[in-house]
């Protein structure tokens, strides 16, 4: 499927975390480790004291030339992410954190923008109300190919997603 306000990139099922692989196990037990860092380092101590389920969802996003990916959030998620799997070739564009604060950006007390180049291995993740886009590729002879993600939490018990 083209994704909503995806300008040529394509979007699998989100299910793929839920698949039984190693491949797939992997990559959930390093989203765990990643949102679980990420967890402590916003809440200190107070990290253990969260005892419900994480619980994420995850798809593939395929990129060809001039791909890209509009302005968005991940609402109703507490942590958004990336893995890519594959960068492209040469220019594979960029993802792009958008500061939420147009006061610190007017002001220059914000760049507004962190730009982060897509490398294969490398996880990104941020809160689920940043604003971000996908810079357009410019990648001609191979797909930048990523895994994204959404991660939430529910009290312990609930019917889980993995």
């Amino acid at each position: 499927m083209i994704l909503p306000g995806g300008l040529d990139a394509r979007k699998s099922s989100e299910d793929i975390l839920c698949w039984d692989h190693p491949a797939t196990a992997w990559l959930r037990d390093r989203i765990r480790d990643a949102v679980t860092a990420m967890t402590f380092d916003l809440l200190g101590a107070a990290s253990l004291d969260v005892k419900d389920e994480m619980v994420a969802e995850g798809w593939t996003v395929t990129y060809a030339e001039g791909a890209s990916l509009l302005p968005h959030v991940h609402h109703s998620t507490a942590i958004g992410g990336v893995y890519y799997i594959d960068p492209g070739d040469g220019d594979s564009g960029f993802l792009q954190l958008l500061d939420p604060r147009p006061g610190a950006v007017a002001r220059d007390a914000s760049p507004g923008a962190e730009r982060i180049q897509p490398k294969a291995g490398r996880m990104v993740a941020f809160p689920g109300w940043v604003r971000h886009q996908v810079r357009a590729t410019a990648s001609k002879e191979r797909l930048r190919i990523c895994v994204a993600f959404n991660v939430g939490y529910r009290p312990a018990g609930g019917k889980c997603r993995r």
